[in-house]
């Protein structure tokens, strides 16, 4: 009997035991899946912010800049603006600029004719009402001949270009408008003259040369043609009005 008193009592202790191993063990198995669970989270969260602060730098650093990006989308220019600008910016739409007029005499003397008539041009021009006329190079400092493309003033609408030929006592200039705008002659004409007066000479092909280029810079409005000016401006008597 005392056998099995001992034998009943050492079992519920075993049983115990027995109990108190599993809930250790489970407990530990617990810890370990809390465990690692918890590092898995902590590994996506680090990857999330990582990619986060990737795309915020990126966007910040990014050539442009989110401000300009926002504008752009936020303007909606109308395509008939768009459509109306020019290619060219001009200072005035009646600007011209007279080109230094080349020399095709044999005579390299006559250089000094060439530049005579340019100055009479831009002083002829320079009276005209509404007309802008740039400065562009001083013809004494010019060297070499120029063309549309070596125009110094920029912004200008129409060039005038041309040359002068002196022969057997006769001088002769060719005169051509240029549009910028359209990158083409929109006008040319040759006048020649007995070279006897050359300030009257110089005078009267200036006025015709001014009469017809002012004609077509201005559409044909009406514009008072100084007819005989050339460089001293006193006196000035004034063609009929165009």
């Amino acid at each position: 009997m005392e056998a099995v008193e001992e034998v009943n009592h050492v079992e519920p202790a075993v049983a115990a035991a027995d109990d108190q191993k599993k809930r250790k063990k489970h407990k530990k198995v617990r810890s370990v899946w809390i465990s690692f669970v918890g590092r898995i989270v902590a590994q996506f969260v680090g990857s999330a912010a990582t990619i986060v602060l990737g795309l915020v730098l990126l966007h910040k650093y990014q050539p442009g800049g989110s401000k300009g990006d926002a504008a752009g989308s936020n303007t909606n220019p109308k395509p008939t603006a768009v459509a109306a600008v020019s290619p060219h910016k001009h200072a005035a739409e009646n600007s011209i600029e007279v080109l230094a007029l080349r020399n095709l005499s044999r005579e390299p003397a006559d250089q000094y004719l060439a530049d005579s008539m340019t100055d009479v041009l831009k002083a002829t021009l320079a009276q005209i009402p509404g007309l802008v006329v740039m400065s562009g190079v001083p013809t004494a400092l010019t060297d070499a001949p120029r063309d549309a493309e070596g125009a110094t003033s920029p912004g200008v609408r129409y060039l005038l270009e041309g040359s002068i030929v002196h022969a057997d006592g006769r001088f002769r200039v060719t005169a051509r408008l240029v549009d910028t705008d359209r990158d083409s002659h929109v006008w040319a004409n040759n006048y020649e003259r007995p070279l006897k007066d050359i300030l009257k000479m110089e005078d009267e092909i200036a006025a015709s040369v001014v009469r017809e280029v002012i004609g077509i810079v201005f559409q044909g409005e009406a514009r008072a043609v100084p007819a005989k000016c050339g460089t001293d401006t006193k006196g000035c008597s004034e063609a009929p009005v165009l």
